[in-house]
């Protein structure tokens, strides 16, 4: 059966990747969408069942994992939007008080990334803004793996930051 889907992609691939260029309309995404499609359709070969419509099948994963894509990316442009920023940096510390209590926090944030380094600060804005890793690197240069580990590093000396600031404040009390 394994080979036997083998042969069907072998056969269907120029046609995925046609599928693949017209749904995303970029030549690097198609083939971001047509190597994950073809790997889903390897894991998932024992549930085709012979003698039904390869190209259907296929192309239903694919539309499938676009769709995924599409609203993923509309979700962390929707997060971006909403200044989430917070949530993300400081996983789950967006339990505030009272206004005083939050412009204070929100300063904190704003006087720690002015500490970080222009690359660092710029690659964090942009993913608080929903920017993919991927869309980050193509714009400012660097190789994925670098803008990954910036924004890493970055997060962790941010929290960091606003951790000792919020226990120095506490310390009073």
């Amino acid at each position: 059966m394994k080979d036997n889907i083998e042969c069907l992609l072998l056969q269907n691939f120029n046609r995925l990747g046609r599928l693949a260029l017209y749904l995303t309309n970029s030549e690097q995404d198609a083939q971001d969408l047509l190597q994950e499609t073809a790997i889903r359709v390897l894991v998932n070969g024992e549930k085709f069942a012979l003698g039904t419509d390869f190209n259907a099948w296929s192309g239903r994963i694919m539309t499938n994992l676009f769709i995924s894509h599409i609203k993923t990316k509309r979700r962390r442009h929707e997060l971006g939007k909403q200044g989430n920023i917070l949530n993300k940096l400081y996983g789950g510390m967006d339990r505030v008080f009272n206004n005083g209590e939050w412009l204070t926090f929100l300063g904190d944030v704003y006087d720690g990334m002015k500490k970080l380094d222009e690359k660092s600060r710029l690659s964090l804005q942009m993913l608080s803004e929903g920017y993919t890793y991927d869309e980050i690197a193509v714009r400012s240069g660097e190789n994925l793996g670098t803008v990954k580990s910036r924004v890493h590093f970055s997060r962790r000396k941010m929290r960091n930051m606003v951790r000792e600031e919020l226990s120095e404040r506490t310390a009073f009390y």
